[in-house]
């Protein structure tokens, strides 16, 4: 072997090691600048649905609000919900005497890589004709950076004869959360936070496109009875589900998540700010 390609081959080696230098130091900057934590063991709290109880003879378990104030100490949260009027809905304590009033507006959101493909799959086509069949809502918004949609299925989509009218809103994608300004690891992180703070600003239905409506007037019997309609873990766990939920416009639940995103982002941890602070007041 002539000395030319062993020093070629000594020259590749030695730019490959120094690549991956190069990618570690970036890394440990970035988690250093973040502050990331190891992500928590969050504890499983069960609980049991009950038919409407009155209020002064309920015990109040796990109360939401309670715990955000013991638990963080954010002086933000306080005054912000009286009575716990929040955490009796969420623990199946509905008050009769309200009815509330969810716009009826069903959001998704959409977001896709630079240059690749914006095509609506077999399962967002799906979600969205169920939601027109059995929801029937006045609009159906979907929240895109890519402002066109492609594909069989969104050619299907359009001849179809539906009764909701289909808007397409542009949104950029989002390049840091927070008061560190943590630049979101996940698509997934982007499109929860889009969601939420749409959610608390306009209030309606936002849905995931893996989710399907099958029962939109049981749906409404919800709507009614509370600011806000979301789904937790199968197992019983008290965990949300971002995937499908409804609330009011400036929802008191839906501004302290949205404060979980601003004071306590965490960009390495898939559900974390989605599902798992939010429910348990870490």
């Amino acid at each position: 072997m002539s000395q030319t390609m062993i020093t070629t081959r000594f020259k590749k080696i030695a730019m490959v090691l120094f690549g991956i230098a190069v990618s570690l130091t970036i890394v440990t900057l970035t988690v250093y600048r973040q502050r990331i934590k190891p992500v928590p063991d969050l504890p499983c709290k069960l609980y049991t649905h009950k038919t409407i109880v009155d209020k002064k003879d309920a015990h109040k378990p796990n109360c939401m609000l309670e715990q955000f104030q013991s638990t963080r100490g954010s002086s933000q949260m306080e005054g912000r919900i009286e009575d716990c009027n929040l955490c009796d809905h969420y623990h199946g304590r509905l008050h009769n005497n309200c009815v509330y009033k969810h716009p009826n507006i069903v959001h998704y959101v959409k977001l896709s890589n630079k240059n690749s493909k914006n095509e609506l799959s077999f399962q967002e086509f799906l979600s969205i004709v169920s939601v027109d069949k059995f929801y029937e809502p006045d609009e159906i918004v979907i929240h895109c950076n890519n402002q066109v949609i492609t594909g069989p299925y969104w050619e299907k989509l359009q001849k179809l004869n539906l009764k909701t009218p289909i808007h397409l809103r542009h949104t950029e994608r989002i390049k840091s959360i927070g008061k560190d300004d943590s630049k979101p690891w996940f698509i997934t992180h982007e499109a929860d936070f889009i969601k939420v703070d749409t959610c608390y600003k306009e209030g309606g239905l936002f849905m995931d496109f893996d989710a399907v409506m099958l029962n939109g007037s049981k749906f409404r019997e919800m709507q009614q009875k509370s600011e806000l309609v979301i789904g937790t873990d199968k197992t019983g766990c008290f965990r949300v589900n971002a995937g499908c939920f409804s609330c009011v416009p400036q929802s008191n639940f839906v501004k302290l998540w949205l404060d979980g995103y601003e004071n306590d982002y965490w960009s390495l941890s898939w559900i974390y700010n989605a599902g798992g602070c939010t429910s348990t007041g870490h």
